[in-house]
């Protein structure tokens, strides 16, 4: 017990928390080696760039509503990275056509933001991005960023040295979005030109003059917000002339002006299916985070939906950005968008709720509202199959000599294929959204010692109805929400109160662990957020019952506050049965203006929850009590039930049911482009889970502490690679010992990663002499006394194969020895094991 407990933790404690800024890096050089094949093969081999200043980092997300008002004319957005297991949030400012406009705009806001810096990002980034604005709902098919910051050369045009921006294109000029121009644009000409293009003529909308690519480029950096589409042309000076005349129209004199691209996806054509399928999981994440009050995440969706050819979902997506505008306070901007739908879809079953939506709008009632004219036929619904199938194979067998004459001892320690299936049905349709999940798990052991584990993780099914806001699932699924301790196979509802205040319930049988017991549980809960600005959380109460009595009865609460530059996260629940406090966490991230990064968090609780059916924890009685020889058996809780009375079941639960603590605090800072420090110190204990009638005694930890300084560099090995240097100290009650850790990840061509690491340490542990209570007698465990040293080298290949599978083997070696330090005669005992994996992960 001891050694599983110190290995869990040690494996939690593994993972220091990082420096923001090094991080920040560290991600940076990782997204843009795994975005790069979006832009590979593009203007004769050259990859497009774009930059952007990251203001701040955060290990916890940031509400950027209040900076994205403070920059009308840029790009704010958030983006979640991962990097050694914790995630990471960037806030960033984009876009800018070169390193030296970002870092000038980077030397602007210094005083603002002493620790921002200027950063390449990949053009995918940029296309996911969006900017936060109108993008052109006339249904031309674009790709996400395929476009953005090219100049195309066209017929005539070429080498004339006289560049444009081409804002927005369509096939009727009533549908190109126009826009005020920003001021610092004021100086140039907006014009409208049209095309013949293989007897189709298309509309172009246009910002003119510049001298050079450069300074187009410059002037685009203005209009990521409301062209995200946009691209650099250059122009011949025939038009140039033309676009000078009173009606700033063009007919164009060549057929070589250039359109927009096919839509892609990873460098391929996308389908129709497929299409739909993306454009239907935009819009639902959409709906989602206007759901939640993330009005900047849901705008930010709702625009890569529209970088998509036109759809079905086209139009609703440009009705919910107005939405998010209007409830985010953004009311011009929501009446741009509104006026946009109705312009383009005049007669859609939509219509009249955005003139609604336009007339409850301070100033909208000013307009007649326009007569409406017969609603078309509902779009067809649409179905949509997706998800993802793994397999992996896993082996591990390990050699022991415990003296220099004897033979190793061989173990086939592990054969397992582990299968995992996850499916999605989805069926959307009018004013309702709804799906199958299937998730699927199955371990098959080749070895007589194991058994092959069959586990269904979810299985269920969800109804949306859009129109009144509320949602439900029926069957095995997720909890951890609202009190519900794991998966739960039963039934759940949320009904969306207003767009702060959700409200939700839960019933049905906890399926966390394999307890032999009948339980039931209810839950009702309610989520709030945003309240000025910066504040969210929900309150829950469950209640849950084991053979037909009271099993769990609690309370909790949960708060976050975010701001950039800090944020706090705070969780309580608190069992009235027991009256006791199950868990208390609070965690609080702070970053200086020097970009220094601290990270606390304090986390006390009942490891598991208090329950009465914890009773079951390590339970065990005799066949016949008086012939202990016959051994003894795991019972179920009836069995229990009818030896003890239910408050003595209670207590045994109580006293069987140990607390946890852990506690972290830790510091980072960059020092410099490629490399951060960082340290930090840990604590953890187990209390002892005291001995009863049916139980053993199960001593505790005591308090652990772990010392770690960590660095991490970038492009320090490969242009594209992280190494993290961990050194650690351990001291405790019951080990003491040193640790170094050396890892790095590389990416090659965007298809290959490479993973190396090395860990090696040096650990003494000891434990005391111990008595327990069993149904058979009293069982005396003898101390124990070891000095142990490990080296362990892994590698792990991974190769990703058109964007959709990826194939991973890794093989590695621990090498222990180990010295008992109570029985001096015994020899060394060397032990080393070997495993190795392969598998791969398809994306459907």
């Amino acid at each position: 017990m001891h050694v599983v407990r110190v290995t869990l933790v040690a494996l939690c404690l593994s993972v220091v928390t990082l420096s923001c800024g090094a991080a920040q890096a560290a991600t940076d050089q990782t997204s843009t080696a795994a975005d790069a094949g979006t832009t590979s093969g593009r203007n004769q081999g050259v990859m497009n760039k774009f930059y952007a200043v990251t203001l701040m980092t955060s290990f916890t997300p940031v509400a950027t509503k209040k900076l994205a008002k403070q920059f009308p004319d840029h790009v704010v957005y958030q983006k979640k990275s991962v990097v050694f297991g914790k995630e990471l949030y960037l806030i960033r400012l984009g876009f800018f056509p070169s390193y030296a406009a970002a870092t000038a705009m980077k030397d602007k806001l210094l005083d603002r933001f002493p620790g921002a810096w200027p950063t390449e990002v990949p053009e995918a980034e940029q296309a996911n991005a969006l900017g936060i604005g109108v993008v052109a709902p006339s249904g031309v098919a674009r790709a996400a960023g395929a476009e953005s910051g090219r100049t195309i050369k066209a017929g005539k045009a070429a080498g004339s040295g006289i560049f444009v921006i081409n804002l927005d294109s369509a096939n009727v000029p009533e549908k190109l979005v126009r826009v005020p121009m920003p001021v610092e644009l004021n100086a140039y000409r907006t014009y409208v030109l049209s095309a013949t293009i293989k007897g189709k003529t298309q509309y172009y909308f246009r910002l003119g003059f510049f001298p050079t690519q450069s300074d187009a480029e410059q002037a685009r950096s203005f209009l990521t917000r409301t062209y995200a589409g946009s691209s650099i042309v250059e122009v011949s000076r025939e038009e140039q002339a033309l676009a000078a005349t009173p009606d700033a129209a063009v007919a164009a004199t060549t057929a070589g002006v250039p359109g927009p691209a096919p839509a892609t996806a990873g460098g391929g054509e996308i389908q129709g299916a497929e299409i739909e399928s993306q454009a239907g999981e935009l819009l639902e994440q959409g709906r989602d985070h206007i759901t939640a009050g993330e009005y900047i995440l849901a705008i930010q969706k709702l625009n890569r939906l529209l970088t998509l050819p036109h759809n079905k979902f086209t139009d609703d997506a440009i009705e919910y950005i107005g939405v998010a505008r209007e409830r985010g306070g953004q009311f011009e901007l929501a009446r741009e968008m509104y006026e946009n739908y109705l312009r383009v879809n005049p007669d859609t079953e939509g219509a009249e709720r955005v003139r609604q939506r336009l007339a409850s709008m301070a100033g909208a009632s000013a307009e007649p509202t326009p007569a409406l004219r017969p609603a078309q036929d509902k779009a067809a619904p649409v179905k949509t199959v997706f998800g993802s199938l793994s397999q992996t194979y896993h082996r591990t067998e390990s050699t022991a000599s415990a003296t220099s004459t004897q033979p190793e001892l061989f173990t086939d320690a592990q054969r397992v294929l582990i299968n995992y299936l996850d499916l999605n049905a989805r069926y959307q349709g009018g004013d309702y959204d709804n799906r199958v999940v299937l998730r699927d798990q199955h371990t098959y052991n080749w070895l007589d010692t194991s058994l092959t584990e069959h586990r269904v993780t979810a299985v269920y099914l969800e109804l949306k109805d859009k129109k009144r806001d509320y949602s439900a699932r029926f069957g095995r699924q997720p909890g951890n929400t609202g009190g519900v301790l794991g998966i739960f196979d039963g039934a759940s509802a949320t009904y969306n109160i207003s767009p702060i205040w959700h409200i939700s319930g839960s019933t049905g049988v906890p399926k966390e662990n394999k307890l032999d017991a009948q339980r039931y549980l209810y839950s009702v809960s309610t989520d709030f957020g945003p309240l000025a600005q910066h504040w969210y959380g929900g309150l829950y109460y469950v209640y849950q019952f084991v053979e037909g009595v009271e099993d769990r009865n609690a309370v909790g609460a949960e708060m976050r506050y975010f701001e950039p530059g800090h944020s706090v996260y705070t969780l309580f629940d608190y069992d009235l049965s027991y009256s006791a406090l199950n868990i208390a966490v609070l965690q609080a991230n702070w970053q200086t203006e020097s970009n220094t990064s601290y990270n606390l968090l304090l986390d006390h609780r009942k490891s598991p929850a208090l329950q009465a059916s914890n009773v079951l924890n390590g339970a065990s009685i005799l066949v016949d009590p008086m012939q202990p020889t016959l051994g003894s058996f795991i019972p179920s809780y009836s069995d229990l039930s009818q030896r003890y009375t239910y408050a003595e079941l209670r207590e045994f639960a109580r006293l069987h049911t140990p607390e946890a603590n852990f506690y972290d605090f830790s510091v980072s800072r960059p020092v410099s482009p490629r490399l951060q420090l960082g340290g930090g110190i840990n604590m953890y204990n187990f209390s002892e889970s005291a001995e009863t009638p049916i139980a053993s005694l199960v001593p505790g930890t005591g308090n652990t502490y772990i010392y770690s300084l960590r660095a991490i560099g970038t492009g320090l090995v490969f242009d594209k690679d992280i190494s993290v240097l961990t050194l650690s100290h351990t001291s405790g009650d019951t080990v003491d010992g040193n640790g170094i850790v050396l890892s790095n990840k590389s990416i090659f061509k965007n298809k290959w990663t490479i993973d190396v690491d090395l860990r090696l340490s040096k650990q003494n542990s000891r434990f005391p002499e111990t008595t327990t209570n069993t149904p058979t007698g009293p069982v005396t465990t003898a101390a124990t006394d070891s000095d142990n040293t490990l080296v362990s080298p892994t590698v792990r290949f991974g190769y990703r194969m058109k964007q959709t599978a990826v194939f991973e083997i890794e093989y590695g070696q621990d090498r222990t020895r180990s010295r008992d330090l109570i029985n001096l005669n015994s020899e060394e005992t060397v032990t080393k094991t070997m495993h190795y994996s392969v598998g791969y992960r398809w994306t459907f």
